[in-house]
Parts: C-alpha cells; structure tokens; sequence
C-alpha cells in the first residue's frame, strides 16, 4: 500500500516457503519409508520368530510405530535445539528477528502437528508392511519377491529426485531474474547521486534558504548538478491523480496517472532524455502552470507521436477551472522509477521552482567520504536543527531487489538441505542394494566382467529413477517458475540452461553418492563375497 511506514513482506513468498519446508519433510520422511522397508528381508526372521512365539499383528504394529515415535521425537528435540543455536544466523538469512519462546503455544502447536504427521506419515506403510511378513514365506524364501517394495521405493525416490529439480531450479530462476533486473537500462544515470532529505525543522517557503544552498554546494568542485524535487527514483510518487486528460475529452473520461513534483534541474541531474519540447525553465515557468509528461503517458493520452501533445493543456484536478489546466512543455523518455518488478509508469512532471522534500546532487569524486563531510556542514549550516539524512540512489535503488535476493539466499539453503538429505536415503539405498548383490558381482567377475559393466549394472537403475524424476519435475518446474516470472513486469527468458543446469547438478551428486558403495563392493575379492553366508 502506498505512503505506509515500511515496506511490507510478501504473503505469496511466504506460502512458498512453508511448501517448500513441507517438500523438505517429506523428503526425510520417504528417506525412513525407504529404508526401514529395504529392511523387511534383514528383519524377515526377526519378525518370523516372533510370530511363531505367539506376538500378534497388533503388537508388531505397536513395536514399529513406537520405533516411529522415537526417531521422529528425537528429531523434533534436535531441532529445537538447532533452531535456538542458529537463531541469530536464521536472523541475518531472513532478514527478520526470529521472536519466539520455546514454550509458545503457537510453537507447541506447529512442532506437535509436525510430530505426529510425521509419526503417521512415515510409520503406517513400514509398520503395516513389516507387520504383514508371514513366517512361512520367511521359511520358504519366498519375501523378497512379495516384499520388497521395490516399485513403492523406487516411486519415492523419484519424488525426491524431483522436488529437488523444483528447488534448484527455483534457485537458479530467482538469482538469474534478480540479474537480469539488475543489468537492464533504468532509462536514467543513478551512479554518483547523493540524496538528501529536505528540511522538516524551520522555515523554507519560497526556497529561501535552498537557493543559496544550492548556489554553496554548486561551489564545490565534486558537485556538479543540485536539484530540489517531491520525490526521487525508488520513492513513492507524489500523487495518483483520476480524472487526467487532455482539452476536448469529455468529463468523466480522464486517466489515473502519477504525479512528481520537480524543479528546473530534476532532469539533468537524474540524467533522463528530452524526447521532445523544452525542459523547466526557472525564469519562463516560474508563474506558469507547467507540466512534461513521459511517452506512456502521451500514448495512453491518445498522443501516438509523443511530440504531438507538446503544447497542450492537460487537466489534473478533479475541477474544471482555469487554475486547473496545466501547459504540457516537453516529453521526457520512460524510465524506471521503481524497480523492474512493475512496468514502466505513465507520469506527469508538475514544475515547482522550490520543492523540499528531496535534494539530489550529482557527484564527480573518488573521495565519497570527504565531499560527504563537506555536503553536511553546509546543509547543517542551512538547516540548522535538521538531521543530515542522506543515501546514495544506485543503493537503494538496488535494496528493492533485496527481497528477491534473500529468498534466493533461502533457497539456496533449502535447496541444498533438500539435496543433502535425498542424497542420504540415497546413500543408504546403495548400502543395501550391495549388500544384496554381493554374491552376484562375485560370480560376474569370476566370470569375466569387467569394472566398467559392473559399475553400469549397478547405477543403471538409479540413472533410470534421475530420468523419470526429470521428465516429471521439469514441466512442473517450467509452470510454478512462469506463475512466479508472472509477478514481474519485466521477465528473464526462460532457456534451456536453466532447467538443464540442476538436471546434471543432481546427476553428478548422485552418481558420486552411488559410487562409493559400488565401488568399494567391486573392489572386493569376489572369494570373499561367495564366502558370506545368504
């Protein structure tokens, strides 16, 4: 909203941050499903005995989720615990103080609610599953081949695979569109200008005190335009007016456009193009009732050559008398007055000789600090009682992207958490799937395989699962990145080096997951894997 205090945070960011929390859960959560199931054929005789010594499903059942219960409580201890150490760091990544007490209830509530989907989402299919093993397949060798989950495991380790596409890609799509922002044309020179706030304390009607301001900063050799405006690039307009339009609309038929109050030099200090016309001029316009317009604002005027509407007068008030009519003397080229995130705003530019609330200077030095000091003492001078209150624009013109930054910064950690703890389960599947095929690689290299087939036979799956996960996570990548691109005006393309990049980031992270259990069983005498009891 406009003319708020500060700036106010972003609903739809945070939705996506508690999905993407969400995302990351269930990643740790398919992680214990996976391997606690890959377990069924270790735990055959455990669970065969105790079936044959009397223990009932239900007890099993009750065994496995309290199992459940204690990993997921332990997890939720650990993190508090993480969570309390981290919080300053958390802080600075979010750019927001983290108040909260660990007996809050709305904290109580949301790691009560976490704990037990957690218990219900990651125990049910073991524990129904384990709990299920019969003991005369245990007996007959028969459990592997009903048991082994293998299209349930194979079917979650693809969602892993492909939440982590959506979270790298989403990473490389919010720091590529932040660049790209950042490297277009703003349409005027934000380098080397100095902003000062005007005077709130004292008396400058008329700008008495600014013009010999101005004529005392003009002195210094590093100051080489001042002007004085209602407001400067990356700040609120000065107005929204309704009812804009030129001599010979009809009542009723205006525009809503923006407003900016400026002197003589606001132009040339900001660097901004005259398209065509005059600028302000101090001794023609000082009586006049002035305005320029911009060229979307002369094309939504009904001005197809935005030279055409250089003479015209323009009404800006709601009122149709003759103190509301205004002189259109020139038209400016469009610029950026807020960042890329909107488009480029229709705006008239109402000449004032005398505005307080800014004053620009545009610097040429090397030596910011010292021209700084000597910008104070005489504006202290000028102004006294008045704070010196000043910024760089090319600085806080770019802190309107510092939102999007920290969400990349946010991903970036996610992103990385998510692949980290994919890559875990990962880890721990390869375990097993060795362990399983020991005796196979022993035969196949006594029989003559070399490194390289064996290597192959054993990763090929898991490439297999990487490429399912692909064709399923890019397309919905492309969609949620579209939906996000379409809340900026001025949009990245979409190429095909966005979406390949986390495709092989993933890839090459897995295969050196995979690798290390592959390569060790391979190294092994295969004696000695023909040796091991089945």
């Amino acid at each position: 909203l406009g003319d708020e205090m500060q700036a106010a945070g972003n609903g739809q960011v945070v939705n996506l941050l508690f999905w993407v929390a969400f995302a990351i859960l269930l990643i740790g959560w398919i992680n214990y499903i996976n391997l606690a199931t890959a377990q069924a054929t270790d735990r055959a005789r455990e669970i065969g005995v105790r079936k044959v010594v009397g223990a009932r499903r239900s007890h099993l059942l009750g065994q496995f989720f309290v199992q459940s219960v204690v990993i997921n409580g332990l997890a939720a201890l650990v993190s508090l615990g993480l969570l309390t150490v981290l919080r300053q760091p958390l802080t600075n990544l979010l750019g927001h103080s983290l108040d909260f007490s660990l007996v809050s209830t709305s904290l109580l509530w949301t790691f009560g609610t976490v704990f037990l989907v957690g218990v219900l989402v990651s125990g049910v299919y073991p524990a129904l599953l384990l709990s299920s093993i019969q003991p005369t397949s245990v007996l007959k060798g028969q459990l592997t081949q009903k048991l082994s989950g293998l299209w349930a495991r194979r079917g979650l380790t693809v969602f892993q695979f492909a939440a982590s596409i959506l979270l790298i890609a989403g990473t490389f799509a919010v720091y590529r569109q932040v660049s790209f922002m950042q490297s277009q044309d703003l349409g005027f020179d934000a380098e080397q200008v100095l902003v000062l706030q005007g005077p709130k304390v004292g008396d400058n009607d008329n700008g008495q005190a600014f013009e010999p301001l101005r004529q005392q900063l003009l002195q210094l050799p590093d100051i080489e335009t001042v002007c004085a405006a209602g407001t400067v690039p990356a700040r609120s307009y000065n107005a929204s007016l309704a009812n804009v339009r030129p001599s010979g609309w009809a009542d009723g038929t205006g525009l809503l456009l923006d407003f900016l109050i400026v002197d003589d030099q606001y132009r040339s200090t900001f660097g901004i193009d005259l398209i065509a016309g005059r600028d302000f001029s101090l001794q023609r316009d000082s009586s006049a009732q002035t305005v320029m317009v911009n060229e979307q604002a002369a094309l939504r005027l009904g001005f197809n050559n935005p030279a055409d509407i250089v003479g015209t007068n323009i009404l800006w008030q709601s009122e149709d008398t003759p103190d509301a009519w205004f002189q259109v003397v020139g038209v400016i080229q469009d610029y950026h007055h807020a960042s890329l995130q909107r488009a480029r705003d229709a705006m008239v530019v109402v000449y004032d000789p005398y505005p307080d609330d800014y004053y620009a200077l545009r610097m040429n030095t090397n030596n910011v600090a010292t021209t700084i000091q000597k910008v104070k003492d005489i504006y202290t001078s000028a102004f006294p009682g008045n704070p010196f209150e000043h910024f760089f624009l090319d600085e806080t013109f770019a802190a309107q992207y510092a939102a999007d930054l920290r969400l990349g910064n946010i991903m970036i950690l996610f992103g990385g958490l998510a692949i980290f703890i994919a890559c875990l389960g990962l880890f721990g599947l390869a375990s097993f799937t060795a362990l399983r095929k020991m005796k196979e690689m022993g035969i196949r290299k006594i029989l003559g395989a070399s490194f390289a087939s064996i290597i192959y036979l054993f990763t090929r799956e898991f490439i297999g699962l990487i490429i399912v996960a692909t064709v399923l996570g890019l397309p919905l990548a492309y969609w949620l990145i579209g939906r996000w691109l379409e809340n900026y005006a001025y949009q990245m393309p979409l190429s095909v080096g966005l979406f390949l990049t986390p495709i092989l980031l993933l890839l090459v992270i897995s295969l050196l997951t995979i690798s290390y259990h592959t390569v060790r069983t391979v190294l092994v005498n295969p004696i000695n894997h023909l040796r091991q009891e089945s």
